[in-house]
């Protein structure tokens, strides 16, 4: 072969290595003009899939359990917040969030744009919430809580005569899952959920409200130091819970010891855990969520704090956002 035809072909076999090596970077990087849709971004980082590699933002409720909220920002590579439901609420209505998505209790969003709405200040909820975990509403007692039967109703709790000793513990209106037990205990004194804020001036609400004031200060806010609250003596004789969380205190050997039951609650309340968008960015950055939280590793986290149902909305409330957000306004903090 002539030198000059050897160095030729020599030079167009370097080129065409070059380009090689620019096409396989620009394919790895991501950026060689495909189609980036929502949802298909780079969700080890957390990205929201819009393609900018930015971490999602997530604001977890404390409700969902600490672990939980810490495993799914760990497999998504999201930066997290965890937050009872009233803080969020408040940093809303203050212009001071700034989430992408909210892992929270079905029903607690609705109470958020309510709020925001009373303000008149734009809503901040987008899309449809996407369940991920649930667990019925029930009672972990104490064998003197006095309602008799494998199940307790709204109408025996909130019954004077059958007042226990040390009180029921029902969670904080700031908190998620107090704000849907006021909706609860609304439900099954009233008989069922087709109400409206009128039910805040019957009988039936000042029977709610009694058995809310008699909720044992020394019990805490949230359902965890409730339930935790049944392992002391004379603090509370029962907590309104979730049933998974019940179980697992009542399994305890201090829970046997102590004689702890769990009792669903009537009418039957289950109660969702969602992730909803809380930002432009949030449809993107649900869809990068709802990936992880299915896996494994969030779904075992979420078992262990008590979400032991299978993914799906809350059910047994009344669908009237305004009537809960009165509930938690009126029924106290």
């Amino acid at each position: 072969m002539p030198p000059r035809l050897a160095r030729l072909l020599a030079a167009l076999a370097a080129i065409a290595l070059v380009a090689g090596a620019f096409v396989v970077r620009g394919a790895l990087a991501g950026d060689d003009g495909g189609d980036d849709r929502a949802g298909t971004g780079d969700r080890r980082h957390g990205a929201p899939g819009d393609g900018d590699g930015a971490p999602v933002r997530l604001v977890c409720d404390e409700d969902v359990g600490e672990e939980a909220c810490a495993a799914l920002a760990d497999a998504a590579g999201a930066e997290v917040e965890v937050l009872p439901a009233g803080e969020v609420i408040e940093r809303a209505v203050a212009a001071d969030a700034d989430w992408d998505a909210w892992l929270t209790l079905d029903g607690v969003p609705g109470v958020l744009d309510v709020a925001l709405d009373e303000e008149d200040l734009p809503l901040l909820v987008q899309g449809d919430p996407v369940p991920v975990a649930s667990s019925p509403l029930a009672l972990l007692a104490l064998p003197d809580q006095p309602c008799e039967g494998d199940t307790v109703a709204w109408t025996c709790l909130a019954d004077p005569a059958q007042a226990t000793r040390n009180g029921v513990a029902v969670p904080s209106a700031d908190t998620a899952l107090g704000i849907l037990a006021r909706a609860a205990g609304a439900t099954g004194l009233a008989g069922g959920p087709d109400l409206d804020r009128s039910f805040l001036d019957t009988s039936e609400a000042d029977l709610l409200r009694d058995l809310l004031g008699d909720s044992p200060r020394e019990a805490g806010t949230t359902t965890a130091a409730q339930t935790a609250s049944l392992f002391s003596p004379g603090v509370s004789s029962a907590a309104v819970t979730i049933e998974g969380l019940a179980r697992v205190q009542a399994r305890k050997i201090r829970g046997q010891e102590r004689g702890l039951r769990v009792l669903p609650v009537e009418p039957t309340v289950a109660v969702g855990v969602v992730l909803v968008g809380l930002s432009e960015r949030g449809d993107g950055a649900v869809a990068a969520l709802q990936e992880v939280a299915s896996g494994q590793t969030v779904q075992e986290a979420l078992d262990e704090a008590g979400w032991t149902g299978e993914a799906g909305p809350t059910t047994g409330l009344p669908d009237n956002p305004g009537l809960i957000y009165a509930l938690r306004e009126e029924l106290g903090r």
